[in-house]
């Protein structure tokens, strides 16, 4: 059936009694479910009597007709509640439905099949009264439906409790599982009274209806708490707060016992409704706890209380595994879901591919990929947009960037348009190819130009990651092997054809320039020497920032370039300073990020960063664009520069970024900025100097920046300072993790050749061994105090090991425990 297809759930309202409120209680629940997050739907189908649109101030509203059938009444915006009535066919309040019941048959039908309801988590059906035409139409359409319920509306008076009596006949006839009764219009609190409520209705015959509930409990299913309270003997005023619509809601949420073997609640009547697991597994999901998250559906819900999970914790938990990439929970618990006959929605397929995405292995991430979209090709499911790019960013990061780009192809082919998440996640399989990602980087952005595919400041972060982390290639002749590259994916014309072949060797004779253009055709910055010529000029256009961007100023770069056929050559690629020339340097680039309509942040400026010279003239350049185009520089830009500034021995320069980074609003040095100042300790001396700066700034030593201090050593094979860190780890009370003891052992060897130092020494003239020098019985003797001491030093200290990345998640290791 077309019209239910994507309904999870219908909820028939049924009494054998009019004017009992059938209509106020389905608007009511629809309501309620609304505000409860679920989708809902709201079907009138009391023909003779529509009231809903006027319930819910929907009248004058008009039913459209789409390819997919009727379009419903939407309550508001969010189109979480939608209502189809007859009302909205009539054209006044007044005009009546005179029909027979054939012609009434046939418009049930049509609202049950022809109706767009989409996706609904909910189907509130209000029926007219009795038992009679309709009713029997109901029953008959949704006979194949499954979890389809009824929920009883009487008053308390016995005319209407025996309609009701006749009422549930029906369903039981009819096999119509029943919710339970709502028993509407039994008290009334007036709002004059503060102290007693006044009673105007008592409910007398409302013991008898429970009394029968009881009695077919097997039929009739298990009560709610509220209703299955035994009812006192006197009489007593009933609050409209108490009835029983509220009961019925939390009921609806919850599910029958799974009958799959699995251990039923002790006390079905006090279990807890399926929304207070849903309410446990986002609170510990927001707190980025998923093996709390998992406890609660394997331990709680399956084992303890015996509670069947819908699609929905499927899905939150789906979702959760694939951000981490716990790629073999996810897929269990997809065919989990499978198992208990669920559907799987669109966003599980998304979530799946994300999983095979972040899967800490590629191969284990490729291989359940191509599983997953053979699986999804065998059973003829066509690919959304999202998929598309989910799945495209798998195969790319998991290392075949081939398949990627023909998922691209097919994407173009089903007619979907090329999007930039999809470019996006093309570069981020790109990225993890660091041997020649940068050329597949370069065809991504030029097919990505072609399409006329506006970028965003993502995708040219991630293009600047490719710059820094990815070569064009494993051979020395990378350059022109990129050139190939592109140009296999640029049908030449015959004009540009005979260029080529004409200028090939007078260009590639010159090595000094970074691309040459064909002859005849200039460059004003095609060189390193013309780009220093340019540079005032670019600053200049840089630091206006309401002038149009100056795009002669670029010059001819693989930015600009409409076609790769005005090239004869590349070289030099095997540095990310050289791949950034090649773009056309740090200012172009900037230049180009403005003409694109986009302004840079501080991680651009991170990007560019580690893609400059190591020079001290280039990082005062990328400071100053950064007041330019008012980036405030956070911690971890300051972190990158120290470690540059370090790694090349610039200790002064370190300090004195230390000093700016101080003085910067907002910005203070933390953990990483005293690891990355460690790498610069090449003596003592410093090393002692940086230790007072974190004790002064209260901060504590850590393995890593103890591990950076024994790296200097090492480097030195300073033996006394390596003893004097073991020390220091004794006094702290720190674990050795396995790089630190890979640079223990490292030491450890020069050691052992160093302590024989004069035993094969060469011998003189007069057969004497010939005296070691002051620093080689320095060496010696520090090699064996140090031999010594590591020995003692291992036999007081476990080494920590590396945790399998899914260990943390499995059921039965022990909790996290929160610092708050």
């Amino acid at each position: 059936m077309s019209g239910l297809g994507q309904v999870k759930g219908i909820l028939l309202v049924l009494s054998g009694k009019g004017g009992v409120g059938k209509s106020t209680v389905s608007a009511q629940l629809a309501c309620g479910l609304q505000a409860r997050g679920f989708k809902v739907g709201l079907l009138d189908i009391d023909l003779c009597g529509p009231s809903i649109p006027r319930m819910l101030s929907l009248e004058g509203n008009v039913v459209h007709q789409s390819d997919d059938g009727w379009i419903p009444v939407y309550t508001d915006d969010t189109k979480t509640l939608g209502v189809m009535s007859i009302g909205f066919l009539t054209k006044s309040r007044d005009e009546p439905v005179i029909w027979r019941g054939p012609k009434k048959t046939a418009m049930i039908r049509q609202f049950l099949q022809d109706v767009c309801w989409g996706e609904l988590d909910w189907l509130v059906i209000d029926t007219p009264p009795g038992t009679s035409d309709e009713h029997i139409t109901i029953a008959e359409n949704l006979r194949d439906v499954p979890n389809c319920r009824a929920v009883l509306v009487s008053t308390s008076q016995m005319v209407a409790v025996n309609d009701v009596r006749r009422e549930i006949t029906f369903c039981r006839k009819l096999s119509i599982p029943m919710v339970g009764i709502i028993e509407n219009m039994s008290g009334y609190v007036c709002p004059n009274c503060s102290i007693l409520p006044c009673s105007s209705f008592r409910a007398t015959e409302s013991r008898n209806i429970l009394k029968l509930a009881k009695k077919e409990e097997e039929v009739f299913g298990t009560l709610s708490r509220a209703q299955s309270e035994k009812v006192p003997d006197e009489e007593k005023p009933v609050s409209p707060a108490d009835n029983f619509a509220s009961t019925v809601l939390a009921e609806l949420e919850g599910d029958e016992e799974d009958k799959a073997g699995r251990p039923p609640a002790a006390n079905p009547e006090t279990r807890l409704p399926l929304s207070h697991y849903i309410v446990q597994i986002k609170s510990y999901l927001k707190k980025n706890m998923l093996k709390e998250a998992l406890d609660v559906l394997e331990v709680k819900m399956l084992q303890r209380d015996g509670r069947k999970p819908d699609e929905y914790v499927y899905t939150l938990l789906i979702h959760a595994c694939g951000k981490r990439g716990y790629t073999k929970k996810a897929f269990e618990l997809f065919n989990q879901m499978k198992s208990r006959g669920l559907k799987p929605g669109p966003s599980l397929y998304t979530a799946l591919f994300n999983a095979c995405a972040n899967s800490p292995w590629k191969e284990d991430g490729l291989e359940r990929a191509h599983r997953l979209y053979d699986l999804m090709q065998e059973r003829g499911y066509t690919l959304n947009v999202t998929q598309y790019e989910c799945a495209i960013k798998a195969f790319g990061r998991c290392g075949e960037l081939d398949t990627a780009l023909k998922l691209v192809d097919a994407m173009l082919k089903e007619g979907h348009y090329l999007t930039i998440s999809a470019v996006n996640a093309l570069l981020h399989g790109c990225i993890d190819d660091k041997t020649s990602g940068f050329r597949y980087a370069l065809l991504v952005w030029r097919k990505m130009r072609g399409k006329q595919v506006s970028p965003n400041l993502q995708t040219y972060n991630l293009l600047l990651r490719a710059v820094r982390d990815c070569n064009a290639g494993d051979s020395d002749n990378c350059g022109q092997e990129l050139l190939e590259f592109l140009m296999s994916r640029e049908a030449p014309s015959r004009r540009q054809y005979d260029k080529l072949v004409h200028g090939q060797r007078q260009a590639l004779a010159q090595p000094r320039a970074m691309f040459r253009l064909n002859p005849g055709e200039s460059d004003p910055v095609s060189s390193e020497d013309q780009l220093q010529q340019h540079s005032e000029a670019l600053m200049q256009a840089l630091s206006l920032e309401t002038c149009p961007v100056p795009l002669d100023l670029l010059g001819k770069n693989l930015f600009s370039l409409q076609s790769m056929h005005d090239v004869i050559g590349i070289t030099r690629l095997d540095k990310p300073e050289d791949r950034l020339m090649l773009l056309g340097g740090m200012p172009r680039i900037l230049l180009q990020i403005r003409a694109d309509g986009l302004t840079p942040d501080i991680k651009t400026f991170s990007q560019l960063l580690s893609s400059l010279p190591r020079k001290d003239s280039s990082e005062m350049l990328l400071l100053e664009l950064l007041k330019i185009h008012n980036v405030q520089p956070d911690t971890d830009f300051f972190n990158q520069l120290i470690k540059r500034q370090c790694l090349r021995g610039f200790w002064s320069g370190a300090r004195n970024s230390l000093r700016i980074m101080s003085a910067e609003e907002g910005c203070y040095p933390d953990i990483v900025t005293f690891g990355v100042l460690a790498l610069g300790c090449s003596s003592l001396e410093k090393q002692e100097e940086l230790m007072e700066d974190m004790k002064d700034m209260g901060f504590s030593l850590n393995v890593e920046i103890l591990g950076a201090f024994l790296r200097e050593a090492g480097r030195y094979k300073d033996y006394s300072r390596a003893i004097g860190l073991m020390t220091i780890m004794d006094d702290e009370k720190l674990t050795p993790n396995p790089h630190v003891l890979t640079m223990f052992e490292t030491l450890r060897k020069h050691a052992l050749n160093d302590r024989l130092l004069g035993e094969s020494h060469v011998y003189n003239a007069g057969n004497k061994c010939a005296d070691l020098s002051k620093e080689d019985e320095r060496r010696k003797n520090g090699a064996i105090q140090f031999l010594r001491s590591y020995k003692k030093f291992l036999k007081t200290h476990a080494i920590e090991e590396d945790q399998h990345p899914w260990k943390q998640f499995e059921i039965g290791n022990p909790p996290r425990t929160e610092v708050v």
